[in-house]
């Protein structure tokens, strides 16, 4: 009895020793520094976070050469340094970019807005004023579903 249950625990040990390096490198964004060839949760919030800033990124989990790519383009935008790493100080300017973009998308696209001009959103959305007809009102929510989507030679977009 007694050696079945040291059995069990040593396989129980080996175990979580094997195991260690699946969750051993689920860092938090910016607690490292992220460049190509890197992999993680991280990697997946880095990816996100350029998505929201406007730099379309494939969220994959994995520092490639496109991510690489949309980095730099961050990079320049925001007037950092172009070299397509991502320092601590990076993550930080980039979370707090993407935070502020996701408050600006909480704007509701199909809303009115008081006046009677419309207005567009820094992500591109258009807003309806409230004083418009309803069939402009209808053309600008439908633009709106159909602003983010690719469009598709000979086939309009994909909706």
């Amino acid at each position: 009895m007694r050696s079945r249950l040291l059995l069990g625990t040593a396989v129980a040990l080996v175990t979580c020793l094997y195991a260690m390096p699946a969750w051993a490198d689920a860092y938090r964004f910016g607690e490292r520094t992220l460049r190509k060839g890197m992999s993680g949760s991280d990697v997946r919030t880095l990816q996100r976070y350029l998505s929201r800033v406007g730099q379309r990124t494939a969220v994959d989990g994995a520092f490639g050469r496109d991510t690489r790519r949309r980095v730099i383009g961050w990079e320049r935008s925001a007037e950092r340094r172009e070299n397509g790493v991502v320092s601590r100080s990076d993550a930080l300017a980039l979370r707090s970019e993407a935070r502020s973009a996701s408050l600006e998308e909480a704007t509701p696209v199909d809303g009115e807005i008081p006046g009677s001009e419309a207005r567009l959103t820094s992500d591109g959305y258009a807003l309806a004023p409230a004083d418009a007809p309803e069939e402009v009102k209808a053309v600008i929510r439908a633009g709106n579903r159909i602003a983010k989507k690719p469009y598709k030679y000979g086939g309009g977009h994909s909706a």
